[in-house]
């Protein structure tokens, strides 16, 4: 019932050394996004993988890259079970991320989410603001 990660690291001798990790959850049919939070956070704890926890915003900046060219090329493809895959994947980057600022003060994935919404509504709330207006003008040119 509890889910073990394999974790596989290269030494500085080029020795891949291969453990498990116990993350101390139990495997669920369907996850959300705060399983993935709640994961990232054991990952990094002191007592779980050596290789998360070495991870910083510059070290994991590459793979944050990769993995939104992966995504855009599978839009490019039109595959939409590679898109889910990828997305899947800068999901991962951005709650990782995420992680690592709360651990440093800075922000945490709430307030990512919060910015999101923030620069999602902008735009339609002027464009619904716009057409109330217009309609209102249209409605006072009939009278």
């Amino acid at each position: 019932d509890v889910y073990k990660r394999q974790v596989s690291t290269q030494s500085t001798w080029g020795i891949i050394i291969t453990r498990r990790v116990n993350l101390a959850f139990k495997e669920e049919r369907k996850y959300n996004v705060n399983d993935l939070i709640n994961i990232t956070k054991r990952l990094r704890a002191p007592n779980g993988c050596p290789w998360d926890r070495e991870q910083t915003h510059r070290s994991i900046r590459q793979n944050f890259i990769e993995e939104v060219y992966e995504a855009a090329e599978a839009i490019d493809k039109e595959d939409n079970e590679l898109l889910k895959e990828e997305l899947g994947d800068v999901l991962l980057q951005v709650v990782f991320h995420a992680c690592l600022a709360k651990e440093e003060g800075a922000f945490c994935f709430d307030d990512v989410v919060d910015l999101s919404l923030i620069h999602i509504s902008e735009p339609t709330r002027l464009l619904s603001i716009s057409y109330a207006v217009f309609c209102l003008k249209k409605k006072k040119k009939k009278k």
